[in-house]
């Protein structure tokens, strides 16, 4: 099989089992978020913005060497294993050890026991690392598509269960492990590895230095991504950081999941491609424009119902959230410029960049987050609008000698959804405006909504026929042309 086709039916099988798991994931998030307050949220992310840190250096990026890796023999695997279980149980004990300096750092000494018991999480990763990574390097998508869907669904209904009970803010904690545990028993049934770990490095030596070089730009990431939620948990009361990470959330899951269908199935098959010594500019100039036509409406869509949507929704002591998660979906749409940049350059072995890339906007934003802490949750939200585009514009000019693209051939692959884009958000918020008054809120976001995407696929349609066609077919879909 081709990589294009390859990469068609892996995002097909990919995208019905993430997009399944989320509707599962939506339902129990509303309910949980309606059973829970937003203190609660708020001890969760400082629990997240420990571990979420902790957990990329104790995966070490094994499954990522081991997916671009030429050759493997059982010797590298049985290496990688044990550096994989030496790295994680280190990272679980270093945080159970410090986990009241960091919750002190917090001001949130409840979060404790929350940390500690969070890092059953690392122990468990070493145990899924190599059939994930077999799962990828086979391109076995139908697979993975099941493995996600059913972790998913254990995550989602242990947090319902568990929170309905009145376990209070463990649902949060103890329903993710619960995932974490079904999605490492699968991967065995689907991948199984039958190896005894060996902590004699040598043969993986290779392997480990590209994960190194992957970790710490992920680590990079982290703080490029998740510093806002460090600096939030310092500086913002318990109450406004809650809102702040639950606008957040609810602005990163429809780019969070298709970002994550994209890099489940770009990665790998970039991989076998760059095994091949196939051209990857086509697929990256495509994979683009695709990925703009769903984010785009998606996002803006956000800014276009999230004054009626969150009260409605979540009920009237969230409406703090409001204005964080309308500034943060404007924005949005650039960072899937930067993810697919990311995927594009480790599928192509280019770690060394990847990194460079990362690390600007580790030192870019951080500073910006700090001023706009000062003013609120609203104000943290504001400077992602200011460094996320600055950031993304840099690492385009410091890549795209290495991909051999130009400025005007990914202007040409972007302009157009954006394009698209801004007439939906000015459809959809004039409409929105113009019924303001005359109906009830649910029914004049509704209908704005409404309005907005028929536009969008109509002027889509009208000006860039070809993109859609390859939207649909790579949804297997097969429209006349």
């Amino acid at each position: 099989m081709s990589s294009r086709a390859a990469f068609a039916r892996g995002i097909r099988w990919v995208a019905a089992g993430r997009l399944s798991a989320q509707l599962v994931s939506w339902v129990a998030t509303v309910v949980v978020l309606r059973l829970l307050t937003p203190e609660d949220y708020g001890l969760v992310a400082v629990c997240t913005a420990v571990l979420g840190a902790v957990s990329i250096l104790s995966e070490f990026a094994i499954s990522a060497g081991v997916v671009q890796a030429k050759t493997l023999d059982r010797a590298q695997l049985r290496s990688v294993f044990g550096a994989a279980l030496l790295i994680s149980g280190s990272c679980a004990l270093l945080v159970t050890l410090t986990a009241p300096m960091l919750a002190a750092f917090f001001r949130a000494p409840g979060a404790t026991l929350l940390i500690q018991v969070s890092t059953l999480q690392l122990v468990l990763a070493p145990f899924a690392a190599l059939s994930d990574a077999a799962l990828n390097r086979e391109l076995r998508f139908r697979a993975m598509a099941a493995v996600d869907f059913l972790g998913m669904l254990v995550a989602s209904l242990g947090t319902v269960a568990l929170a309905w009970s009145g376990a209070g803010v463990w649902a949060l904690v103890l329903g993710p492990i619960a995932g974490t545990a079904a999605r490492v028993a699968l991967l065995q049934g689907f991948a199984p590895m039958r190896l005894w770990p060996s902590f004699r490095l040598g043969p993986a030596r290779a392997l480990i230095r590209f994960g190194a070089t992957v970790a710490t730009s992920r680590m990079a990431g982290y703080v490029f991504g998740q510093s806002d939620l460090w600096i939030a948990g310092r500086m913002l009361s318990k109450v406004q950081l809650g809102e702040y990470s639950v606008a957040m959330q609810l602005a990163m899951l429809p780019l969070s999941k298709t970002m994550g269908i994209l890099n489940s199935v770009l990665f790998p098959v970039l991989a076998r491609m760059n095994r091949d010594d196939e051209d990857v500019r086509a697929s990256l100039l495509q994979g683009l424009r695709t990925m703009l036509y769903v984010g785009v409406p998606m996002l803006w869509s956000i800014v276009v119902v999230a004054d009626p949507l969150i009260p409605l929704l979540l009920g009237q002591k969230w409406s703090g959230a409001v204005p964080v998660l309308a500034l943060i979906g404007l924005v949005l749409p650039v960072r899937i410029v930067s993810v697919l940049l990311s995927s594009v350059l480790l599928g192509s072995g280019r770690a060394d960049l990847d990194l460079r890339n990362t690390l600007t906007g580790a030192l870019l934003l951080p500073p910006l987050f700090l001023v706009g802490v000062q003013f609120g949750a609203a104000g943290l939200a504001a400077a992602w609008i200011v460094g996320l585009p600055l950031t993304v514009a840099l690492n385009l000019a410091r890549s795209r000698a290495a991909l051999r693209l130009t400025f005007a051939a990914l202007l040409r692959a972007a302009a157009p959804p954006f394009a698209c884009g801004l007439v939906l958000l000015g459809v959809g918020l004039g409409t929105k405006f113009a019924l303001s008054g005359a109906l009830a809120p649910w029914a004049a976001m509704v209908i704005a909504l409404v309005a907005g995407w028929l536009v969008f696929v109509a002027l889509a349609y009208l000006t860039d026929r070809r993109a859609l066609l390859q939207l649909a077919a790579v949804a297997g879909m097969k429209p006349r042309q």
